[in-house]
């Protein structure tokens, strides 16, 4: 499929096509009063209309490539000289030479512009001195100087044009990256509120994060099955599950991690393949789950500490004040049962 045209390109073609009828028909016109409806003027409306035909009838796509463009140009000229050369020459012969040079300029740049009003100056210049006009000719210098006008003038607009198309492309692509980024700070924000809220509440634990974690997953894409797990003193664990997996679908797994510290991992299935933006979406949504996971192993470690601490505590005030005791009581009642 060709690529669509941009608006200014269109607004280009547009004034193009008028520019190519309006100088068809003003020179038919002009030179039919002036010389009556002879066969030369019949021949030169022919050519210069069937090159105007063709010019039109290509479509759009084809005309901007650049060969095709070096030919459209060259033959625009071709056809408006040989009406020059039929009818003797006049303002409006000449007028129709500024269309292939705006189409060069306006749809190929400066370099095919330029060059092709060198071609319709010189061409111009060679059929008028041929037919015995003074090169010093004003209208014949003006017409010169009007093709490179429309080269230099039409070849930057378009320059312009395509530098602030692509401008506000980047920044339509910079807005998009921006908005993604933010969608997936308002997903850790939302997961981090429903952590908070479980805080508050007192229930901040494995299951209840793990339920919270896939409850939010669930808002922001779209999934079949989901399981979080965290590792175990064995095997890992699975603490939270949503969902059914059905046949044929694709796991995608997305670690909890705190830098290079994996605190669990959470599996999404579904039937057709999660994207890199889904993909970043859910690995930015669950940082806040890498905190509360790691602080829940953190406090579950710190309370296996303080029980083995009490522990020895405990056996050590057994082995060094019971024990005596017991001994010394059990000595006692040896000694008054003899």
């Amino acid at each position: 499929m060709p690529p669509s045209p941009r608006t200014w390109e269109l607004r280009f073609d547009w004034t193009y096509t008028a520019l190519q009828w309006g100088a068809l028909a003003l020179g038919v016109f002009l030179s039919a009063v002036s010389r009556g409806s002879d066969a030369s003027v019949v021949l030169a409306g022919l050519v210069a209309g069937a090159y105007t035909v063709v010019a039109q009838v290509l479509p759009r796509h084809i005309r901007r490539i650049t060969w095709v463009g070096e030919i459209l140009a060259i033959s625009g000229v071709v056809a408006g000289l040989s009406a020059e050369a039929l009818t003797g020459g006049g303002d409006a012969s000449s007028f129709f030479l500024t269309a292939p040079v705006f189409y060069a300029a306006a749809f190929h740049g400066f370099r095919m512009g330029i060059g092709i009003a060198a071609l319709a100056a010189v061409g111009l210049i060679g059929l008028r001195a041929i037919g015995g006009d003074a090169l010093t000719d004003p209208a014949l210098l003006q017409a010169a100087a009007l093709y490179f006008l429309v080269a230099v003038a039409f070849s930057q607009a378009r320059r312009l044009l395509i530098e602030e198309h692509d401008r506000v492309a980047h920044l339509r692509a910079a807005s998009l990256q921006e908005a993604a980024h933010i969608e997936r700070l308002a997903a850790a924000h939302n997961l981090l509120s429903a952590l908070a809220a479980l805080a508050d509440e007192s229930e901040l634990n494995p299951i209840s994060v793990g339920d919270a974690t896939l409850r939010n997953l669930a808002g922001l894409l779209p999934f079949d099955a989901g399981q979080v797990v965290i590792p175990g003193d064995g095997d890992p664990v699975t603490v939270a599950q949503r969902g059914e997996e059905p046949p044929g679908a694709e796991a995608a797994y997305f670690p909890i991690a705190i830098g290079a510290k994996e605190v669990g991992l959470v599996v999404l299935s579904r039937t057709a393949p999660f994207t890199p933006d889904e993909h970043a979406l859910v690995e930015d949504a669950l940082g806040p789950v890498a905190l509360a996971f790691d602080n829940i192993l953190l406090l579950h470690e710190i309370a296996r500490r303080a029980v083995r601490e009490e522990r020895l505590r405990l056996a050590r005030e057994l082995h060094d004040e019971f024990g005596p005791a017991l001994a010394s009581l059990g000595l006692s009642l040896d000694v008054a049962a003899m």
